[in-house]
């Protein structure tokens, strides 16, 4: 509203008056020496002559244009303090559109916290259930799944190593075969230990069917280590007359199908002890590589994701509403000091109190003292050309008009003022107000443990309707029993009423 119209600032309103320039351009000295040859102007002369006018022409000029250029400045502030009650209109509009927006901003923010918060509810309900189904009170314990991968890679190496001498000595191919083969038993003895291992957990679930999960895994697993390893056995002494792997493995599974443990060589046992051994660890450290209980570290983790799913959102909301608040709140200050600015320079300079009416002050001082350089210079060359005397008037300094400057109506400037003060009020209620629904929306953001608050009432809640449904429905069963009961004495006994 302000940028409307450009105001000159301080002496940059008045244009420099430059005498020998002047003097020089309007040949004053040249003139006033031929005039004075001439004895012109007359010794009886009142007014000003051709030479002084034109110096006088000269500076009037430069006064004139000074003096619009400062009535137009006066000008612009006069209609400055006319546009107080627009600024405030327009202050009024910005500081309501501000407050929009950030509440907008708020809305927005809270309906992307909706669906992590739902989450964690979910997850954090989920969790107290899954516990009170299967009475759990403690924390579920991390899996430790690097060091068992870590483990099993050690374990299959070390039974690579310590069976691929075993079994080159019996292999068509050498060492490198019995190699090659002694890897692909040992990762296979350890990937089916380790999976069974890890489900043999189920032994520890509170349900029947859990349990019996385990303990069928358990078995399983017995079985799987006893019977892999006794073949592994088998096989290697099916290498040493056999022509050809496959027919190894063919007699190794008919030997070991006809007697289980008739293993022939030393080293054969060896073999099959090292790999059931290996089996047998495996799957203890499987065992003890997850929480004992099944899918409670799953359901732990899956809190545990939903938690740091919300904070992250949490503080990128709370980052967000932080930034419009400063926004708005820096945008608010900004027009009140745009406003404050221009309407105080008007009121100052519609007062006659700022700058520009002190270089005016000087600049008609400088007029009237230059104006008379002008005329001296004249004068002193007309003086020395000339035989009869001077006019009287050389010997008088010349004055402009004394400027009067336009009336401002002091109405206006207590308007202005009030329309000032009532800017920084609105502003001042606008900032309070962001800042109040800024404290309001951060409140209103939930913290993990007050979701998870929810969580538990909502689930006490559920047990308190499910326990009161049970009641109901006990006392409904005694009802029916207690009014059907005398009817039942009274047939037994012979003794029912006829209707």
């Amino acid at each position: 509203m302000f940028r409307a119209d450009a105001v000159t600032p301080g002496a940059a309103v008045f244009p420099d008056i430059d005498t020998e320039r002047l003097g020089s351009e309007l040949q004053l000295v040249e003139k006033g020496r031929a005039r004075g040859r001439e004895n012109q102007p007359p010794a009886d002369a009142s007014s000003l002559d051709s030479g002084e006018i034109a110096a006088v022409a000269a500076i009037e000029k430069l006064r004139r244009a000074g003096l619009e250029n400062y009535e137009q400045n006066k000008r612009i502030y006069s209609e400055r303090l006319a546009r107080g009650e627009e600024a405030r209109r327009e202050v009024t509009t910005g500081s309501d559109k501000a407050r929009g927006d950030f509440l907008a901003t708020a809305h927005m923010a809270h309906s992307r916290l909706v669906d992590p918060a739902r989450r964690v509810t979910d997850a954090y309900a989920h969790l107290l259930a899954f516990r009170e189904q299967n009475k759990l009170v403690r924390p579920s314990d991390s899996p430790a799944l690097f060091p068992l991968i870590a483990l099993i890679l050690f374990f299959a190496l070390a039974e690579a190593l310590l069976n691929s001498s075993l079994l080159g000595q019996s292999s068509e191919m050498g060492y490198l075969g019995g190699a090659l083969l002694a890897t692909i038993i040992a990762l296979a003895n350890i990937g089916f230990s380790a999976f069974l291992g890890g489900q043999i957990r189920w032994l520890n679930h509170a349900s029947f069917l859990g349990k019996l999960r385990g303990l069928a895994t358990l078995l399983v697993f017995v079985t799987f280590a006893a019977t892999f390893n006794l073949v592994v056995g088998h096989l290697r002494d099916a290498l040493t007359d056999a022509a050809s792997l496959e027919l190894a493995a063919r007699d190794a599974f008919a030997a070991f199908l006809a007697m289980p443990h008739g293993v022939e060589s030393a080293m054969s046992w060896l073999l099959a002890l090292i790999g059931l051994v290996v089996s047998i660890f495996t799957a203890y450290k499987a065992y003890h590589s997850f929480d004992p209980y099944p899918g409670y570290a799953h359901v732990e983790v899956t809190v545990s994701d939903a938690r740091a799913g919300y904070n992250d959102e949490l503080e990128a909301t709370i980052e967000a509403l932080t930034e419009k608040r400063d926004a708005a709140i820096d945008a608010l200050n900004e027009g009140r000091e745009t406003v404050n600015t221009n309407l105080r320079e008007a009121i100052d300079a519609a007062h006659g109190h700022s700058a520009l009416k002190a270089h005016l002050r000087a600049f008609l001082d400088q007029c009237d003292l230059k104006v008379n350089v002008l005329l001296t210079a004249y004068r002193e060359a007309n003086r020395d050309a000339r035989e009869e005397p001077a006019p009287a008037h050389f010997n008088t300094a010349y004055r402009f008009g004394e400027y009067v400057e336009p009336e401002f109506s002091a109405g206006r400037l207590d308007e202005a003022e009030r329309e000032r003060v009532a800017i920084g009020k609105i502003i001042d209620e606008a900032i309070a107000a962001i800042g109040a629904e800024y404290d309001r929306a951060i409140r209103a953001l939930l913290k993990v443990d007050e979701l998870e608050d929810l969580a538990q009432d909502t689930a006490e809640a559920r047990r308190a309707r499910e326990a009161a449904r049970a009641r109901d429905s006990r006392s409904a069963s005694a009802e029916t029993e207690g009014g059907e009961r005398p009817a039942r004495l009274a047939v037994i006994s012979g003794k029912e009423e006829k209707k």
